[in-house]
């Protein structure tokens, strides 16, 4: 050991003076200057995809409790380093170390211990170690303030990790810092603007239900919105009004608007719908939510023959379906059913709705046409008919002049009929006889004969037209009393209608009263509940709070016990330089005081004389349990050194038994 020092004594005397005044000259420089940190070209930014919040921060100098912090490159892009320069030294230290992940969003924090970091959405970044009692972790960010923050974290009551101590907070010292605040908030805020913007894969918009009118079921995406079919060219705007939601359409113009359905909750949150019809209210629906999340409104009404179901679905890209279905759920007329789909946008609204609008008089026109020509076929057929009635008048009053020759022709043929008949013949033998009598009476009896057979056949030709006549007045007759029937059937319905409103009026007072205490004992029923579930929420508060309290005291009491029994190895700490046996020439190991408390992990300093504080060998230990060759502790490597073993002064010069400082 003599042997060794004194060695090492002549080489040291052996050295050139311009060696000595060179290592002299670096010596200082590191006072001054520090250690090397990397020059502009490692101070380049890195990819925010990667590095989240530390993209930028090469370069940057801060300010905290403890010292002036500068971030620089080990290794750009790969491994980035914090160096703590303390209030009591001249020169800067390695404080913490981030290395990227093997994984993209992934990064490794060394600070002594080795954490696992993810990166999070906002670009903060969360690092997470397991411990003996569960896990720890640190949050690393930018607040508000444009300060570089750290959270320790606890794991006692979230996976995610919450905050146990205050922050400790960085305040930017230069430019450069200022920059890298700034430019994480802009990251941060464009994260979470494209977020609310983004919409979904398949192009249509993202909407989400209105909670007010859950009880609605599909409805309630489209509160306050603008639904229009391009198909069959049909808009509806969906509005809110109080309690009730309204649907309506178009009438007249495209921004004139008619209510075609309303639809409310009772106070259970049951849904109904009334249609309106021309202005015209017609029967309340009750709505009940299907197990695919649609909503069928059904009328509970046995005074109609027919019911017709309305059912509303919400489908795959975002539309509202509305259908009119049978009992048995098919659709009781296609034509009717419509897929509403949400249009955005004034021009674009303006533009369905005078479509909408269009439909409505294209719809109208036709009607009207319609009527018209029904309205003509039957004016042609009265005037036919009135022209028949003419022919018919003018037959009667034809036959019925001719003077004293017809009377008298009459008169035979009366006569001879009557003889006929009072012998017993039958019609052809009395009307032979009718013509035989008339011939006698008159001179001309030819021309009677010509006369009675030319009365004959009008009388067949009169009595044929009409009948036909009277086959179309029975065909017009049964045509108005099949619409006369429908009337009335409709009338019937609306008197059955207002009875049953009449009957639910009559029965009105009666229920009103009967749901008026039902909902005071349930709002008496639900204030109790309430009140319990207050009063149970602050003792659950009151005691997590405590818990929390106790918690907290619990950590900031083995915190500081282990920031005491820092203080204490550091200041108990006494050591020396030393070579072991089979450690190597020249290569100088520590041999150090049993220390008072073990499993820390601990850094030293060593220096020759002459050698400022900051400026030594510095080394570590983890888990340190003392230090010694002979198996008493750890074999604890120092190196070679530019002095004798005996010459170097050994220090403690950071402690860290679980405190997180």
């Amino acid at each position: 050991m003599t042997t060794t020092i004194a060695n090492r004594s002549r080489v040291a005397l052996a050295w050139p003076l311009a060696t000595r005044l060179c290592v002299t000259t670096l010596l200082l420089l590191s006072l001054l200057l520090g250690p090397a940190l990397p020059a502009r070209a490692q101070q380049a930014e890195a990819d925010p995809a990667a590095w989240g919040v530390l993209a930028r921060m090469a370069g940057t100098q801060w300010e905290g409790v403890d010292g002036a912090y500068t971030f620089a490159w080990a290794t750009p892009g790969e491994e980035m380093v914090q160096y703590l320069r303390s209030p009591d030294s001249t020169a800067p230290s390695v404080f913490r170390r981030f290395l990227r992940g093997k994984e993209p969003g992934t990064m490794v924090l060394d600070d002594g211990k080795r954490f696992e970091g993810t990166l999070l959405p906002d670009g903060s970044l969360r690092f997470v170690r397991k411990t003996t009692n569960g896990k720890e972790g640190h949050l690393f960010r930018f607040n508000e303030a444009g300060e570089f923050q750290r959270n320790w974290l606890t794991f006692w009551n979230s996976p995610e990790g919450e905050p146990a101590h205050p922050p400790v907070k960085l305040r930017p010292a230069n430019q450069e810092a200022v920059a890298a605040a700034a430019a994480a908030a802009a990251a941060a805020a464009s994260v979470s603007s494209r977020d609310s913007a983004r919409a979904p894969l398949d192009g249509t918009t993202q909407v989400a239900p209105d909670s007010k009118w859950a009880g609605l079921g599909p409805l309630s995406y489209f509160v306050n919105r603008t639904l229009f079919d391009a198909d069959k060219e049909d808009l509806i705007v969906v509005t809110e009004r109080g309690d009730t939601v309204t649907v309506s359409s178009p009438r007249g113009s495209p921004r004139q608007l008619e209510p075609r359905a309303v639809f409310k909750r009772d106070p259970r949150g049951n849904a109904s719908l009334v249609k309106t019809i021309a202005g015209s209210a017609g029967p309340q629906l009750e709505g009940n939510i299907q197990a695919d999340g649609s909503i069928r409104f059904h009328q509970k009404d046995w005074l109609l023959a027919e019911v017709v179901d309305e059912l509303l679905t919400r489908t795959p890209n975002g539309c509202l379906s509305w259908a009119q279905v049978s009992a048995t759920g098919e659709s009781w007329n296609p034509a009717h059913d419509r897929t509403f789909c949400p249009v955005e946008g004034e021009a674009a609204i303006l533009a369905a709705s005078r479509k909408h609008v269009s439909r409505t008089e294209r719809a109208t026109a036709a009607r009207n046409a319609e009527a018209a020509k029904l309205a003509a076929k039957a004016r042609a057929e009265g005037a036919r008919e009135r022209e028949r009635q003419r022919e018919r008048e003018r037959t009667a009053k034809a036959n019925s002049g001719g003077g004293g020759r017809w009377i008298g022709a009459l008169i035979g043929a009366t006569v001879g009929a009557v003889a006929a008949s009072s012998y017993g013949g039958n019609t052809e033998q009395v009307l032979s006889a009718a013509l035989d009598g008339a011939k006698m009476v008159s001179p001309q009896n030819q021309l009677i004969a010509h006369a009675a057979g030319t009365f004959q056949d009008e009388m067949a030709k009169g009595a044929a037209q009409q009948a036909q006549a009277d086959a179309f007045i029975a065909q017009l007759s049964a045509q108005a009393q099949a619409a006369e029937r429908e009337r009335e059937w409709i009338r019937q319905q609306q008197e059955r209608q207002r009875q049953h409103q009449q009957q639910l009026g009559a029965n009105s007072a009666a229920q009103q009263q009967q749901a008026a205490q039902a909902e005071a004992q349930r709002q008496a029923k639900a204030r109790a509940e309430e009140q319990a579930r207050q009063q149970a929420e602050q003792r659950r508060q009151a005691a997590q709070q405590a818990e929390a309290e106790r918690k907290r005291k619990a950590e900031a009491d083995r915190i500081q016990a282990l920031r005491q029994a820092e203080q204490n190895l550091r200041a108990s700490f006494s050591g020396r330089a030393t070579t072991c046996a089979g450690g190597g020439k020249d290569v100088l190991y520590l041999q150090g005081s049993h220390p008072p408390k073990t499993g820390c992990n601990v850094r030293f300093e060593a220096r020759c004389p002459g050698t400022p504080s900051g400026a030594g060998v510095y080394f570590s230990q983890a888990n340190y349990v003392g230090a010694s060759c002979m198996g008493l502790g750890d074999i604890i490597r120092i190196g070679t050194m530019g002095c004798a073993a005996e010459s170097v002064r050994i220090e403690m010069v950071r402690a860290d038994c679980g405190s997180g400082s």
